[in-house]
Formats: structure tokens, C-alpha cells, sequence
């Protein structure tokens, strides 16, 4: 959200340039924190709380050092296919917004590029607080005694078909830049409630592997940044 704030001003100001400098040495910060202060194992953590640790280490038991990562199991199972599939659609259609957002509003819009920031922020600024709303209510069905599996179809299902309901009003008519931008900020507020779905569906199917299994839908779901956001650009031009 902030990132998409500050680019359109610090390209309008010193060149779009700019931009990769300044991520880019946010990131050498970044890196010199994480160096610091983030430790392999829970337990290694200088300031990790007795009670914290003690809650990690029941809610499940992670791999012993050494021990075999059943990949055969991992990958021929339907429920971590499901996964990855929906990691992958879902990411087509964030990874596409994310990089032609800017330019929509910019030459189909006409929006200045020095005022494009709230244009850009506002709709992830929407996803993030649906992300929390829709864990949220996830939670709450299955307090109330919904199964696990009609939670997560459910919260993915409307993850999917709702942003593909709004994205499909976007091509229409859209009357004003304002117009567009609710339409954008109900697509990606929408959009969120899937991670209630597949993203933690991880920790359902096999909690003792759920870093590995995220490591390969996570993996699965970065191609379409790569070919998705490429393939937009040869279909609009």
C-alpha cells in the first residue's frame, strides 16, 4: 500500500529510476533487520515467550532434523493439488492488477501519474482489511460447527467468482475514474477472502509439512507474475 503511494510521486519527482533505488535499499535494510532479529526455530529466539513457545510447540510437531520429506505423498495428493491450482489463479489475477493498475488509470483514464497513488493504494488498502474480516469470518463458521472443508470452499469460492463478477462490470461502462475505482477496490476486497481458503489450507491437510507445502504452491503461484503480467501486455497492445 505504501509502496504504491510513494512511486507515482517519487517517478513524477526524480524519475522512475528513483523508484528501484529507494526499494531497493529498503531492502538492504531490511535484510540487515532480518539478519538481526529473526532466528531458524522459535525456540532459539531471545524474547519468544514461555507461553508462545509452549502453544507452537502443541499445536504441531515439525519434521525431526534429518528425518525424510515424503515428496511421493506430498505430490500425489488431490487436497495439496487443489492448492496449488487455486494459488495459481488466484496469483494470475493479483500479479496482473498489481503491474497494469498504474498504467489503466494512467492512458485509459487519463489520471496524472503524479496523482495516481490513492488510485493505486486504495484497492490493496480495501484487500488488506478484507484479508483480516474474512479470516475472521471464517473462524467464526467454524466456531459455530461448519466443517473445515465447507469453510475453505466456501471462502475460496468467493474469493474467485467474486472478483471475476466486478472485473467483468470493469469492461463495461465505466463512467469515471471514481467509477473504476470502486469497482477495483471491491475486486480486490473480494479477492482477499481466499486466503481464508487456500492459503492456509496447509495447516488442514498436513500440518507437520505445511511449510513445504506452501513452499510449493507459493512456488507455483510466482509464474504467473512471470507470464501473466507479460501475456496481458501482448493481448492489450
Amino acid at each position: 500500500v505504501i509502496a504504491l503511494m510513494l512511486a507515482p510521486w517519487i517517478a513524477a519527482n526524480w524519475g522512475w529510476q528513483a523508484i528501484f533505488y529507494a526499494f531497493g535499499g529498503l531492502g538492504l535494510v531490511w535484510f540487515v533487520a532480518w539478519r538481526h532479529e529473526v532466528t531458524d526455530t522459535p525456540g532459539e529466539h531471545p524474547r519468544i515467550a514461555a507461553e508462545e513457545l509452549s502453544h507452537i510447540r502443541a499445536s504441531t510437531v515439525p519434521p525431526a532434523p534429518g528425518e525424510p520429506i515424503p515428496w511421493r505423498l506430498l505430490l500425489s495428493s488431490k487436497a495439496n493439488w487443489a492448492i496449488i491450482i487455486n494459488s495459481f489463479c488466484h496469483a494470475w489475477g493479483f500479479y496482473v492488477l498489481l503491474a497494469w493498475l498504474p498504467t489503466y488509470f494512467h492512458q485509459v483514464l487519463n489520471i496524472r501519474l503524479a496523482d495516481l497513488g490513492p488510485y493505486t493504494m486504495l484497492p490493496y488498502a480495501t484487500m488488506a482489511v478484507t484479508t483480516i474480516l474474512g479470516g475472521g469470518f471464517a473462524d467464526h463458521l467454524l466456531r459455530k460447527g461448519f466443517s473445515v472443508t465447507f469453510v475453505r470452499k466456501l471462502m475460496q469460492s468467493l474469493g474467485m467468482f467474486g472478483p471475476a463478477f466486478f472485473l467483468i462490470l470493469l469492461s463495461g461502462d465505466v463512467r469515471s475514474p471514481l467509477h473504476a475505482l470502486v469497482l477495483l477496490c471491491c475486486t480486490l476486497g473480494v479477492t482477499a477472502l481466499a486466503y481464508a481458503g487456500y492459503a492456509v489450507n496447509q495447516l488442514d491437510i498436513g500440518p507437520r509439512y505445511a511449510g513445504v507445502l506452501l513452499g510449493i504452491s507459493n512456488t507455483a503461484s510466482q509464474i504467473p507474475g512471470i507470464i501473466g503480467v507479460a501475456l496481458t501486455g501482448f493481448i492489450v497492445g
